[in-house]
């Protein structure tokens, strides 16, 4: 098959880590896949960076960016996104990923759905509210939304276009050939009451590559990272921990503090925003999955405090690694950390109560190797790349079918 799939990025981010990892998984099965970006950070030619800014767009472009500005309205008007099929040619699939970022204008999908099937994959609610990619128990989008309480949620708004945003999206959508995946049930069923609603849908886990992320010598990592092989290591993998509204670095800091002297070594990535001094210490971040993987090994407990999320990579990584988890109970991180089985769940923003699941792992180390075995097994079960990677290649086959079927039948009216 050859194989379209649309991302902000290759690299950068959980989203644009899961379509890296398609993209490559198909090409070692020996399809074509194409990978096409608002932004490209690889050096892999069969990645396509689409011209995602606004140069020589003359007064059109200005009008529009001051439109967009006055309104609160969000990317109306992308023309590299509309020269997609001229981009990548032949195509026998159109799998989209996140279309926020920048880089996409989602008129383009109407004329992609009908050279090929498309598929959309919700990797969190944008296409399904006004504006934000999280609404944080918001229930507005399922009214059309209006009167928005925080337009500073990723992605932010100047002004309340919130109504006008998600008018747009359903008109655009709602009536195209398209068909609704997601790695969480959890949206899937906020799809359920979206204007998505009758679009087939279908639950494809997140992917993590066991071959990179596995078990490994916990003391040979930490001397290869230069970490004291003598105390206790709690890694937050997130590069925007300070930063992101989705991640509660607060808790994760207060949480540290609570356990007392000595404290174990907590770290996070830097992602250029560093806090103020204090419990926690920032490591350089990669893009080398090989460092990063060294990082879960080098670590004691893995840490997920979190706001919002849908299915995050971060404890599917823990998990390959036998890393046991503490994370917060929101979104789709529940199908993901059963508690007291393969992890221990926090309620969101209890400082108290993710300071004691850290101090019991840390303390109970028979359980935390079980926790992580437990982890473990689930990953090679379910989201194993290659088993990920197959489930989704099925399922292009199958929609294909569907839409050749489809196409034969349009012909046959037409001529009859």
């Amino acid at each position: 098959m050859r194989i379209v799939q649309l991302s902000t990025s290759d690299l950068q981010g959980g989203a644009e880590k899961t379509a890296w990892k398609l993209h490559r998984a198909f090409r070692e099965r020996g399809h074509e896949s194409l990978l096409v970006v608002g932004r490209k950070l690889s050096a892999d030619p069969n990645v396509i960076e689409i011209d995602a800014s606004r140069r020589g767009r003359g007064l059109r472009g200005r009008l529009t960016r001051r439109l967009e500005w006055a309104l609160g309205l969000q990317y109306l008007d992308h023309p590299g996104s509309h020269r997609v099929p001229e981009a990548v040619g032949e195509l026998d699939v159109v799998h989209a990923h996140n279309l926020h970022g920048g880089y996409f204008d989602l008129a383009a999908l109407r004329r992609l759905s009908t050279l090929a099937p498309t598929i959309l994959t919700l990797h969190d609610m944008w296409l399904i509210t006004g504006h934000c990619a999280h609404a944080f128990g918001c229930e507005r989008w399922r009214r059309g939304c209006g009167a928005c309480p925080d337009l500073t949620i990723y992605p932010a708004l100047t002004r309340d276009g919130t109504r006008a945003n998600l008018r747009r999206k359903q008109r655009l959508l709602q009536d195209a050939d398209l068909v609704v995946a997601s790695p969480a049930e959890w949206l899937l069923e906020l799809v359920a009451a979206s204007y998505l609603a009758t679009k087939p849908r279908r639950r494809i886990p997140n992917p993590v590559d066991t071959r990179v992320f596995a078990p490994g010598d916990r003391r040979a990592a930490r001397a290869a990272l230069g970490l004291p092989v003598d105390r206790p290591v709690v890694l937050l993998p997130a590069r925007d921990a300070v930063t992101s509204h989705f991640k509660d670095f607060v808790l994760f800091e207060r949480s540290i503090e609570a356990l007392g002297d000595p404290p174990p070594l907590a770290l996070t990535f830097d992602g250029g925003e560093r806090g103020a001094p204090g419990r926690v210490t920032f490591v350089r971040g990669s893009f080398d999955e090989e460092q990063v993987a060294r990082f879960y090994r080098a670590a004691d407990v893995v840490a997920v405090p979190s706001r919002a999320e849908t299915l995050p990579l971060t404890i599917l990584e823990a998990f390959a690694s036998a890393v046991p988890v503490v994370a917060t109970r929101v979104g789709g991180v529940p199908e993901l950390v059963r508690d007291g089985e393969n992890g221990l769940l926090v309620e969101p923003g209890d400082v108290d109560g993710f300071a004691a699941a850290l101090r019991r792992l840390l303390g109970e180390p028979a359980t935390a190797t079980r926790l992580g075995a437990a982890g473990l097994e689930q990953v090679r079960a379910d989201h194993d790349l290659g088993r990920v990677a197959g489930l989704w290649l099925d399922w292009y086959a199958e929609l294909g079918e569907a839409f050749a079927r489809r196409q034969r039948g349009g012909r046959r009216a037409a001529s009859s």
